[in-house]
This record gives structure tokens, C-alpha cells and sequence, in this order.
């Protein structure tokens, strides 16, 4: 269950809420009503819902063009005023587009016409931004899982919803955006109450969600595991008889990348693309070599001839010629290579052309049995300046092209799809929204294909900029703002990779990312004039399996770093991009007991108790939970010092302790030196031990993600944190044969966590002690000496009991 973000709606907030035309949207309109929104619903003119709750408006689009919605508006606007919040409800596949891959042209319109209502709605909604919460948010209906489990048919035209909503995240880093995925069995109250739960979600860093009412999901990256060459060759993917189909094929990248498929495959392609190659070259370029000389050829030409030579006309005639250009030397070097190619002039956004081309292309080079989907547009601007043409123009050749090439070549009869998407559709960009919901579209394609037809070859390529690609001068500043070199895939590695995509052992990774995003952006501390926040969470023993791993005695408490990993992790949420360095005074004040009274409900205090400064925020945090009408427990509380970019440590470990051997941690586990069961025991061996220190070696394996609950590993990962209070257990114990817990840390200091599986090193050093306790500092290094993360001023309150506890503490772990 996610976290809930607690905040007050100013008077007479309106909230737009896009309709399905199924009971979802009454219902949540209703809830919504009661929360204190002022509900509007914006109804499409093809489809009006079922009937509204009483106080609650609908309004007509008469059309989702950019005028319509912009005349509707601000129609709304005049009326309701400022717009805080948007919902858009994605209408559910119909049944009978179940049975194929689906590109419906009223489903279109709706995403062009959501497309619009962000760009008028973004001076609002940022307005909104500035005073509390304003939120973007889509809501679509694939499979729960964000369309990648190939379980059931799903629309991939609603998929783009998650490319716009990545982009305006970054485009608009004030205002909360969010991408929904919502399984079409949920039922329409559990629908609802997932959708209030996403629009109170504190986490600012995730966009894209998946629900299936029982489990939340997103996507992130992983690198690709590389297993051993098979011993014997695989089959060849491709070979003389096979026939690609290759868009925007002939210029650019694809024809390098065709190219060196021929090289390897000498196999047949048909090329497609916009560029003209009949009849001659004019006079005037005879022999001419070099763009300067051809423009010089041109303005004398037009000169001679007594036009002028206007700057658009020139740049017109020269592309066309140097396009021409290429899609001759594209071919030739097909040919040399072994392969054979046939070229087509042919906007594949015209299925009529299409359709006569690929006809045309069969016959003269046989059947088509796979498709190269290289074409593709740019259109570069933030949203608020995008029009109609940018987004058809970048729409047609991505998503338009598509559905046409797969209505003549349909995906059954092919042996490989290869679609050329792209990172933006992955990660979102700055001014690339439209361009983002054309390639996530592409992806959501991809694994509708594998879902309708197994046994093809389909991948969807997320390439990040290449050398000699669409760079923009837009993408190349905002990297030389930062200082940093524009990662580029140089084109001899780019065509490699596509080959390797094609080989029968990658049959199955119907969607990979090769690259990074693009124009990376400086973290900004939100504009909000918010000082204050406070996030609930519902807690329960069953959905935090691993604290029965940390018991105390005969019953399970939460763990100190968990209480710290959270307050970290609740402000780097408020505040993404920025990165936690220091948490200060962090205190223990009363814990959480798990015995039957403890709350249903905590709540993380966040305050900012004075002016930022650049790229530096303090925020004072308190975990406390209400029991009744009495007053506040307070648990937890320190000072989280968050930073723009983290510092690297330049500190390295020098170990001087005396060395008395080195000995196994396990039987500590076992004899209640340590309480802690299996999620915390990473302890491996003391390494020294002296009457100041002790060293030991460490490597922690990670609880798996349900055991892990609602305190998962994140930057402050608490399964590694509390190995340093563990080594500083082993101190006590073994000096003062008594045990020990953490009271206060002056100040826990992280430049990277060491992650599950690392081994690492801690030191742990004593500074003073007395009857009642022990302060001391802890370090942990990594392989190499690094320092990774320290605590300083560590209070320890030390007891003979503790120890009796700590040993009845494994007996109760396993009677339980």
C-alpha cells in the first residue's frame, strides 16, 4: 500500500476529469466531490457516459483539436477558475479489437486530444503548483503490469499516455505527474480506491505505475546478464531468402544499420522512404561534390535563370539533392555488400501509397518476411508551443506508419519486427512529448505483437542519441550547460547491437534500452510555497514480513534504520532529483513494539525550518502515531541534509587495530550475541578486535521484495545500515558482556550504500563509555578502501537485561 500524502484543497479547487464512459468515472467523480474537489467532467462528443452524481457538470469536446479544447477550457476556466488537477479516464480496449493488435483512429484522436489538454492546462497547473499539490495524471487500461506481461490483449495506442506523462514530468517539475496502468478486472470501487491512492502518493521520482489491486509495479532498467556462447553456431536469424522491409531504410542510421545486415545476411531489402530518386540529376550538380559547391552551383543556377534565390527555396533544392544522394550511395552499398536492395519513394503515412508500393515490392522481391520500422520525425519545443502539425507530422511517421506497413504486412506472416523506438519513450525528455508518446507507443506495440503471435522475432529498440543521428543543437546545449560530454553510440557499435538483437538467443526480449536519457536536467527544489508535510502509513506485521527477523525478546520491533531509512526516503521523494548526505540527530525516542499495541497508522512529520540555499535543503522530520484522544507519541526524529549532488569521499580506510585473528560472526547469531534472523544477518567475520575497535567483514544478502514490505532498500537501505550498529553489538558484548541499543546518531553519513551482495568492511571504534552506555563511531569501507558510509556520535544505552533479551530473542523467533 502505497503512502498518502496529507494536504489541504484550497477553496473551490477544480479538478478535470476526462471521461471512459464506464461507471469509473461517475464513481470517481464522486469521490472525488467528497474529498472537497470541484468535479468537471469533460465528456468526448462521441461518447457520453453514464449519469453524473448531483453538483457534479459536464462539458461537451466538441472535437480533440487544438482549437476545440483550447475554446473549452477556457470556457472552464471562466466558470471554475484555476484548474489544480487533471485526470484522464483511458476508455478499456472494446472486446471486439481484442483479437489483434489495434489502431483504432477514434482512440488516436483521444491521445492527440489529451495531448492538447496538457498543453493549455500547463499555465494552470503550474500556477496551482506554486501554493499545494497540482497534478497531471492518465489513467490507462492494459493489464496492470504497464502492458509488458503478454497475459491478455491490451491497447497500445494508450500506452503513449506514459510516454506524455514522463515528458511533462520533466518538463513541468512542479507539478505532480503520474501515469496510472489500471488491470481491467479491478473492480470499479477497488479501481477508485487505487486512484485516490496514486493522487495522494508522495513520491515525486515515480511517473509510471502499474495496479492490479493486489500488487503496484513499475519499470526500471536492468543490465543485460551475458551467458556463455553457445559451443556450437546458432542458426543464422536471416539469409538469402529473407525479405526485410525497411522504413525510413534508405538515409540516416537505418541505412547503416541495413548495410551491415547485408554484409552479414546477403539478403533482400526493400528500402522506403520520402526522398525522390528518378530521372537525372539537374545540370546544375553535375560533377558538383561537397554541400558548399552545390550551393554556390544553385544560386548561380537560379541567379542565371533570374529567380531568386531565396534562403527556404535553396535549403529546399540542396536537401532534396543531397537526400537523393545518399539513397544512391545506400544502395550501391547494399550491393556491394552482397545484398540486394529495392527502392520505393513513399510516405508511409498514406496507407493507399502504401498499399500500391508493397504490392509493387513484392512481386519484384518476394515475400516480406520481416519489417525494419526505422521512419520517424522530430518536432523539438515544450508543449505550450507544439501545434498540430509537430504532432501529426511525428505521430504519422511513427505510430500512423506503423499501424499502415502492419495492415499490408501483417505480423503473422513475419519472422522478425524490429521497431526503432527510442529512449525518450522510456525515460521521457524536455521537448520531446510528442516524440515520447510515438515511441511508447512503439514499445506497448511490441509486446502486443509477441502477445498475438509468440513465435516472432519482435524487439523494440530504445536507442539513445547516436553519432550522425537527430541530435539536436536544443540536446547538445542543455549537456554543455552542465559540463558534461553527450553520451553518443558510435555507429559500428549501433549496427553491432541491432545484429546481436536479431540472434535466436534474444528471441525473447521483446523490449531493451541502449542508451541513457537524454538531456539531463539539474535537480530543482519545487516552487511550492509549502513549508510543511505530512504522510501517513498504514502498518501492519503481515505486510512487513522482515521485522519478525528483528525481535527483542518475545516480540518483533521495527529496526531504527528502517525509521530512518523512511524519514530519508520521504524527503527524497518530496524533493526528487535531490540525494539525502546527512541525516543529523537522529534520535530514538520511543520504538515501535509489535505486540499487539502498536498503531495502525504512523505519520512522518517533514518541515523546512529556514531558507534554502542553492542546491542545499534542511528538512527537520518526526515519525509519531496518535493511540486515542491522549497525546502523540513520538518515536523518531532527526534533520535530513539533502544536496543537489553528492560529494565523493575522498577518505580511505587505514586499519591500526590490533589484531587478535580473526573469527566467524554465525555462532553469534545462533547464541544471542546478535538477535537478528536471516533479512539482517550480514556479518560475516570479526576480522580485529581490540579494546578501542573492532573490524569485521560484511556481506548482505537482499531479502526478497515481499519480505521487505513498506521499507524496501532504497538510498538509505537499512538491511546495510544496521550492520554497523550490529558491529558495534559486537563490541559490547564481547567488553562489557551486556547488550546494547541505538539512542541517538549525531549525524549518519552517506556518499553511496553498499549494495546487497558487496562485501565491505566496518570499523567500528569505542570513545568513551560509562555504566549506562557507550558512544563510538562506525565506518563502512568497500573493497577498494572507500568510505561509503559513516556514524558519528553513536549513543548506545547498554544494559544487562538487553543481553537476557537478545538471547530469548532467537528461542521466539523460532517458535513463531
Amino acid at each position: 500500500m502505497a503512502d498518502r500524502l496529507e494536504y489541504a484543497l484550497p477553496e473551490d479547487a477544480t479538478c478535470l476529469l476526462s471521461e471512459d464512459g464506464s461507471q469509473l468515472t461517475p464513481r470517481l467523480a464522486a469521490a472525488l466531490s467528497a474529498r472537497g474537489w470541484r468535479v468537471v467532467v469533460l465528456a468526448w462528443a462521441e461518447a457520453a457516459g453514464p449519469a453524473l452524481p448531483a453538483g457534479i457538470e459536464r462539458v461537451v469536446v466538441p472535437a480533440p483539436g487544438d482549437r476545440d479544447i483550447q475554446a473549452v477550457l477556457a470556457a472552464i476556466r471562466s466558470r471554475c477558475g484555476t484548474v489544480r488537477a487533471f485526470v484522464h479516464l483511458h476508455p478499456p480496449l472494446p472486446i471486439v479489437e481484442r483479437s489483434t493488435i489495434a489502431f483504432l483512429p477514434s482512440e488516436a484522436a483521444l491521445i492527440e486530444g489529451v495531448f492538447y489538454l496538457a498543453k493549455h492546462l500547463k499555465s494552470a497547473l503550474e500556477e496551482a503548483a506554486r501554493s499545494a499539490r497540482s497534478c497531471f495524471v492518465t489513467v490507462a487500461r492494459l493489464d496492470g503490469r504497464l502492458g509488458v506481461e503478454h497475459s491478455r490483449p491490451c491497447s497500445a495506442l494508450a500506452g503513449g499516455l506514459f510516454g506524455l506523462s514522463k515528458s511533462l514530468h520533466k518538463e513541468w517539475p512542479n507539478v505532480y505527474c503520474r501515469a496510472v496502468d489500471l488491470c481491467p478486472d479491478l473492480a470499479v470501487d477497488a479501481a477508485v480506491e487505487c486512484l485516490l491512492a496514486e493522487l495522494d502518493d508522495p513520491d515525486r521520482r515515480l511517473v509510471e505505475v502499474g495496479q492490479t489491486g493486489e500488487q503496484r509495479t513499475t519499470l526500471t532498467c536492468a543490465p543485460e546478464e551475458e551467458g556463455g556462447e553457445p559451443a556450437v553456431a546458432p542458426v543464422a536469424p536471416l539469409g538469402s531468402h529473407s525479405v526485410l522491409l525497411v522504413s525510413g531504410g534508405a538515409r540516416g542510421i537505418t541505412a547503416q544499420c541495413v548495410v551491415h545486415l547485408a554484409k552479414l545476411y546477403r539478403c533482400r531489402f526493400v528500402l522506403l522512404g520520402r526522398s525522390a530518386i528518378d530521372g537525372p540529376e539537374p545540370p546544375w550538380a553535375a560533377d558538383g561534390h561537397g554541400e558548399q559547391q552545390l550551393q554556390e552551383r544553385l544560386v548561380a543556377h537560379l541567379a542565371a535563370r533570374a529567380d531568386k534565390p531565396e534562403p527556404r527555396k535553396i535549403r529546399r533544392d540542396l536537401d532534396a539533392l543531397l537526400a537523393r544522394r545518399e539513397v544512391v550511395a545506400t544502395l550501391e552499398a547494399v550491393e556491394r555488400a552482397g545484398g540486394k536492395a529495392f527502392y520505393y519513394s513513399v510516405d508511409v503515412s498514406d496507407p493507399l501509397a502504401l498499399e500500391a508500393v508493397i504490392r509493387s515490392a513484392t512481386a519484384q522481391a518476394g515475400p516480406i518476411t520481416g519489417l525494419i520500422h526505422g521512419a520517424g520525425n522530430i518536432a523539438d519545443k515544450r508543449i505550450e508551443h507544439k501545434t498540430e502539425q509537430d504532432f501529426r507530422r511525428v505521430y504519422g511517421a511513427k505510430v500512423a506508419g506503423l499501424a499502415n506497413l502492419l495492415r499490408w504486412v501483417p505480423a503473422g506472416q513475419l519472422e522478425q519486427l524490429i521497431l526503432f523506438s527510442s529512449v525518450v519513450g522510456f525515460f521521457g525528455n524536455i521537448g520531446q512529448s510528442d516524440y515520447a508518446i510515438a515511441n511508447e507507443i512503439l514499445n506497448k506495440v511490441a509486446h502486443a505483437v509477441k502477445y498475438h503471435h509468440p513465435d516472432c522475432h519482435v524487439t523494440a529498440i530504445d536507442w539513445g542519441a547516436w553519432d550522425g543521428g537527430m541530435v539536436t543543437p536544443e540536446l547538445i546545449r542543455a549537456y554543455r550547460q552542465q559540463n558534461l560530454p553527450l553520451p553518443r553510440i558510435a555507429i559500428e557499435t549501433g549496427v553491432g547491437l541491432l545484429a546481436g538483437q536479431l540472434l535466436p538467443k534474444r528471441r525473447e526480449q521483446v523490449q531493451v534500452v541502449i542508451g541513457e536519457p537524454l538531456a539531463p536536467a539539474a535537480p530543482q527544489a519545487p516552487l511550492c510555497e509549502q513549508r510543511h508535510w505530512r504522510i501517513a502509513r498504514r502498518m501492519s506485521l503481515a505486510g512487513n514480513p522482515f521485522v519478525r527477523d528483528h525481535r527483542i525478546g518475545e516480540h518483533p520491533v521495527l529496526p531504527s534504520m528502517c525509521a530512518a531509512g523512511w524519514m530519508v526516503d520521504g524527503c527524497e521523494q518530496l524533493f526528487a532529483g535531490y540525494r539525502c548526505l546527512q541525516l543529523q540527530d537522529f534520535r530514538v525516542l520511543k520504538g515501535i513494539v509489535f505486540d499487539g499495541g502498536e498503531p495502525e497508522t504512523l505519520y512522518l512529520e517533514i518541515a523546512e525550518p529556514g531558507q534554502r540555499q542553492s542546491g542545499r535543503i534542511e528538512l527537520d522530520t518526526l515519525i509519531w502515531s496518535q493511540a486515542g484522544p491522549g497525546p502523540a507519541r513520538r518515536h523518531f526524529s532527526g534533520r535530513a541534509i539533502l544536496l543537489a549532488e553528492l560529494p565523493s569521499s575522498t577518505q580511505s580506510h587505514r586499519s591500526d587495530c590490533a589484531r587478535e585473528g580473526s573469527f566467524a560472526v554465525a555462532p553469534l547469531y545462533e547464541d544471542g550475541t546478535l538477535f537478528h534472523g536471516p533479512s539482517f544477518r550480514g556479518l560475516e567475520a570479526v576480522l580485529s578486535l581490540d579494546a578501542r575497535r573492532v573490524e569485521v567483514r560484511c556481506r548482505v544478502l537482499p531479502p526478497d521484495a515481499a519480505c521487505q514490505g513498506q521499507f524496501p532498500a532504497r538510498a538509505f537501505n537499512p538491511y546495510i545500515l544496521d550492520q554497523l550498529l550490529q558491529a558495534a553489538l559486537v563490541f559490547v558484548q564481547h567488553h562489557h558482556r551486556q547488550g546494547c541499543l541505538p539512542a541517538r546518531v549525531e549525524c549518519i553519513e552517506q556518499f553511496r550504500s553498499p549494495a546487497f551482495g558487496e562485501v565491505f568492511t566496518i570499523d567500528f571504534e569505542c570513545t568513551a563509555h560509562s555504566e549506562a552506555g557507550v558512544v563510538g563511531e562506525a565506518a563502512a569501507y568497500d573493497a577498494g578502501g572507500r568510505l561509503c558510509v559513516r556514524m558519528q556520535g553513536m549513543h548506545l544505552t547498554m544494559g544487562p537485561q538487553l543481553k537476557s533479551l537478545f538471547a530469548r530473542s532467537g528461542r521466539a523467533r523460532w517458535k513463531a
